[in-house]
């Protein structure tokens, strides 16, 4: 026969399981602007620089790609980076599309568009040489830091992966800008499948 006791640790069992849940559902929002509306959490209550930074990718990004550098955000403000339009044609446009939010616009060398470029630049270099004679276990563009992102398997990969971009970005792009784009090497990458370069879960971080 269940005491009531039982029923009282059982229910604070619950309780607590059930505030743990809501811990770690507030901790992602938090950290990674993740808002479950499933359970109750909506972007509208999210803070008001992570709402303008999400509406910054969905209205800017996805359509205009080659004519912003990405965005990151700064304390309370995100900082956009303007590739094609100078400060104050930019502040123009966001005004007239009514992006009013705390926005802070750069004007920058290059855009979201030319680090997909960039990156099939390497891609196609790493791809004559071998994934595996280079260690490169993924190649993505990061429009928030404005820069690549190589994978490799080991540490001993990270030297010559780096060779590799540099001298494919150089011979792809000459004097441009892109010539110069920061690259920023991870190891401790594995590849799902051999030859395969794919976004996998990074455990050891080395910047170029």
């Amino acid at each position: 026969m269940t005491t009531r006791a039982t029923v009282l640790r059982r229910s604070a069992a619950v309780l607590a399981v059930a505030a743990v849940q809501m811990g770690l559902i507030a901790f992602l929002a938090s950290t990674f602007g993740f808002w479950p509306q499933r359970w109750g959490f909506h972007r509208e209550s999210a803070p008001a620089v992570e709402r303008t930074y999400l509406a910054v990718h969905k209205k800017l990004f996805y359509g205009q790609p080659g004519k912003w550098g990405g965005a990151y955000i700064d304390g309370d403000v995100v900082v956009l980076r303007t590739v094609t339009r100078s400060k104050e044609e930019a502040e123009e446009y966001l005004e007239s599309r009514g992006m009013t939010g705390p926005i802070e616009v750069v004007e920058f060398d290059y855009s979201i568009a030319d680090l997909n470029t960039a990156k099939d630049a390497v891609a196609e270099a790493i791809m004559t040489k071998g994934p595996g004679a280079v260690g490169v276990t993924k190649i993505e563009p990061d429009s928030r830091g404005a820069r690549l992102i190589v994978g490799v398997d080991y540490f001993w990969h990270v030297p010559g992966a780096r060779s590799t971009v540099h001298e494919a970005l150089d011979e792809a792009f000459g004097d441009s800008p892109l010539a110069d784009i920061p690259v920023f090497l991870r190891a401790g990458e594995r590849p799902v499948a051999s030859r395969t370069i794919v976004k996998v879960t990074p455990r050891i971080a080395s910047e170029d």
